[in-house]
């Protein structure tokens, strides 16, 4: 019994150091790191999309997502409308935790007011030294995280490749760590030889039982064929199938993102077909929804594309699919949309484009276009009517 207590205080004891070593690291900079977070902040309340290309490092964690810097500054322009209300402020204490990559996590809760309502979210930023400098390498908040079924690794955060790398903090606080980690040396070590004394005033006799060999029957040949013609033929998928059976898992993926209570599905159209027959509608884009609300009614063509990978960093919509969904967008007077899904699976890619067809000039759409068209895996559709564009 006084072994149990006494494992359970060294535990205790090692947690809490371990602990309350990162608070007093994170909090070495931290007049420095609350600047950095009140700039981000303030950003939001003075459109400044400048501070934020400042701010940000050149790949960040956006809202569960890897994204380039230029990608995630396109984001927040698109909070920023003259006839809408958006606004923000911390409306709590700063936390800061330092992980054992150097990383530092702000935690906090900001209020967020646009035109439709004021709402309070547990956010934080992941915050890294370049140098001299800290750059912002994460941002989210919990509410997001937790309906993406998302779970945070600080400690394998994958950080911009820039010419600095983080020391001073790491300098400041080596001796602190290299405690922490002494005492979980000695603590484990204590652990082992208590286990090794437990071991030996256990040791019985084991008796290892004596198994009597097993006689295999012998299978004749003919009994092999005769089992093998009754196994059921195996279904092979062909390329075509394999690819079909993609994107309609890619397309369920798109319209549940469509809220029903704004969209209506008006035509959703499949790829079936016989012998290279199929009908000339499956030509046309995918689905076409209806939208409605505050009385505004608008058609919406989306054509949903699943690509595993980017070629050339660059992704095709087809030469000929992009002339007939040009056609289709002039013939039926209904904007025409191209929602590209890039990795992961059909059902939950890692990346998301949205792709207005009258913007694009090819059927090519190279990096710069893409990182400027990326839209937060979290986050629904939506059609704006004071820019008339689906979001």
């Amino acid at each position: 019994m006084k072994k149990n207590i006494l494992l359970f205080f060294s535990f205790f004891l090692v947690c809490s150091l371990s602990i309350r070593g990162r608070e007093v690291a994170a909090s070495v900079d931290k007049s420095n790191l609350d600047k950095i977070v009140g700039s981000w902040s303030e950003a939001h309340n003075n459109w400044d999309l400048k501070k934020f290309n400042e701010l940000y490092a050149s790949d960040v964690l956006f809202y569960c997502q890897q994204l380039k810097k230029e990608a995630c500054v396109s984001k927040k322009s698109s909070l920023f409308k003259p006839d809408e209300v958006f606004s923000q402020k911390i409306i709590s204490e700063i936390s800061y935790d330092l992980y054992s990559n150097n990383v530092v996590k702000a935690s906090f809760i900001k209020e967020v007011k646009t035109t439709k309502r004021v709402k309070e979210y547990p956010s934080y930023l992941l915050l890294y030294k370049y140098g001299s400098d800290y750059k912002i390498v994460g941002e989210s908040d919990l509410v997001t995280d937790r309906n993406l079924k998302y779970k945070l690794d600080v400690d394998n955060l994958v950080l911009s490749s820039l010419p600095y790398k983080s020391s001073k903090l790491t300098d400041e606080n080596n001796s602190s760590n290299f405690s922490i980690y002494l005492i979980f040396i000695l603590f484990f070590g204590l652990v082992g030889v208590v286990f090794l004394f437990y071991l030996r005033s256990q040791k019985k006799t084991v008796v290892v039982p004596v198994i009597s060999p097993v006689i295999m029957p012998i299978v004749i040949a003919d009994d092999i064929l005769q089992a093998k013609e009754k196994l059921e033929p195996l279904s092979v998928l062909t390329e075509e199938e394999i690819n079909r059976k993609k994107g309609f898992e890619f397309e369920k993926y798109i319209v549940e993102k469509f809220p029903k209570s704004y969209f209506k599905i008006l035509v959703w159209r499949g790829d079936k077909g016989v012998n290279g027959r199929y009908a000339e509608s499956n030509a046309e884009p995918d689905i076409v929804f209806g939208f409605t609300h505050n009385g505004i009614e608008k058609k919406i063509a989306v054509e949903c594309k699943f690509r595993s990978y980017r070629f050339n960093n660059a992704l095709d919509i087809g030469a000929s699919q992009f002339k007939r969904y040009k056609q289709f967008e002039v013939d039926q007077n209904i904007d025409v949309y191209v929602v590209f899904g890039v990795g992961g699976l059909p059902d939950n890619p890692i990346d998301l484009y949205l792709l207005k067809l009258s913007d694009l000039m090819s059927n090519i759409v190279d990096v710069e276009t893409l990182n400027k068209s990326c839209k937060a895996i979290g986050i629904d559709f939506h059609y704006k009517n004071d820019i008339e564009k689906l979001t």
